[in-house]
């Protein structure tokens, strides 16, 4: 009795209430499909990353050769290459240019044992 006397008098406060609720649940419904969305998102900029490969040919002495940069990625149906001219670049300009791409690429530098070890990267063929 006194249950059914505090929901009388209580009545638009708990209609309040319980349309807030169900508001919060709506939210929380978007939220966990934004989530989703967004982890799926990641996953699919992750696998784009790690198909990412740099490989550069250092030349310390710009007279001869010129240093130049590729930039590979691996698609599904096809690859995607850009040949990026890196001039008369010094080498703390080159090290800047790789440093875009360490954490998510595989870097290949053709360099002298002097350029690699500025560089701090394996001088590989």
């Amino acid at each position: 009795m006194i249950r059914g006397f505090l929901k009388w008098v209580f009545k638009k406060e708990l209609d309040d209430i319980n349309a807030e609720l169900a508001k919060a649940h709506a939210e929380l419904n978007r939220a966990k499909y934004i989530c989703e969305k967004l982890d799926q998102q990641r996953k699919v900029f992750n696998d784009i990353l790690s198909n990412i490969d740099v490989s550069v040919d250092v030349h310390e002495y710009h007279k001869y050769a010129r240093s130049w940069a590729v930039i590979s990625l691996q698609g599904r149906r096809c690859d995607y290459i850009k040949f990026v001219d890196l001039g008369n670049s010094d080498i703390e300009e080159i090290a800047r240019f790789l440093r875009m791409y360490e954490r998510h690429a595989n870097i290949k530098v053709d360099a002298s044992p002097h350029a690699s070890r500025f560089l701090k990267v394996d001088k590989r063929f």
